[in-house]
C-alpha cells in the first residue's frame, strides 16, 4: 500500500507540474485600437478693430494682443496637416468696395502657447506633429498653437462693416 501511495503521489506532482507548464506556455493577445481624436478651440479671434478710413496698412503682428489664436488638442505623435483658406480682400456689407487682406500663420507643436517660439507656416499645407509638453511624460495628450496675424490696408473706401470668411483647415491622420 506504501508503494502504492507512493506513486499517487509522484503521479499527482507530475500532472501538477504538467499543468503548470501548459499555462505557463500560455499567450494573451490583447489589441486595442485608438481612434485619433482631435479638438480645435478658438482661443483668441483675430481682431483688426474699428479703423478710420485712407489710414493706410494696419498690421496685427506675432506676438500682438489682437492676433488670432487657436489651441488643437490631439494625441503626442498626431500628424496634423493645416492650412489657411483666406481670400484676397475684405468685402462691405452693402457696397462693392474692398480691402486688401493678407494673412500669415505661425505654430508651436509642444504644448506650451508662447509665440515666441513659434516657426511659420510657409506651405499652403503644412504637417505638423505634436510633440510631447516639455517635463510632462504623465499624459498622451498635447497640443499645437496656431497663430494668425497679418495685415490689411486701409485706402480711401466707405465707411462700414468689411468682413470675408477665413477657414483654418485641420486635417488629421
Amino acid at each position: 500500500m506504501t508503494r502504492f501511495f507512493g506513486y499517487t503521489t509522484l503521479l499527482t506532482l507530475l500532472l501538477f507540474l504538467m499543468n503548470t507548464l501548459v499555462v505557463c506556455g500560455q499567450f494573451i493577445n490583447v489589441q486595442i485600437d485608438v481612434e485619433p481624436d482631435v479638438e480645435a478651440t478658438v482661443v483668441r479671434s483675430l481682431d483688426f478693430g474699428a479703423i478710420p478710413t485712407g489710414i493706410g496698412e494696419v498690421s496685427i503682428s506675432l506676438g500682438d494682443m489682437d492676433m488670432g489664436v487657436f489651441s488643437i488638442q490631439a494625441i503626442q505623435t498626431q500628424r496634423l496637416l493645416i492650412s489657411l483658406q483666406q481670400p484676397t480682400h475684405l468685402e462691405h456689407e452693402s457696397l462693392d468696395a474692398r480691402i486688401p487682406l493678407h494673412l500669415e500663420l505661425a505654430y508651436t507643436d509642444f504644448g506650451i502657447n508662447d509665440y515666441n517660439q513659434a516657426r511659420e507656416i510657409t506651405r499652403d499645407m503644412e504637417e505638423i506633429v505634436i510633440q510631447p509638453i516639455p517635463g510632462n511624460i504623465s499624459t498622451v495628450w498635447s497640443a499645437a498653437h496656431i497663430y494668425v496675424y497679418g495685415w490689411i490696408d486701409i485706402g480711401n473706401v466707405p465707411e462700414g462693416v468689411y468682413t470675408a470668411e477665413v477657414t483654418l483647415y485641420v486635417e488629421y491622420e
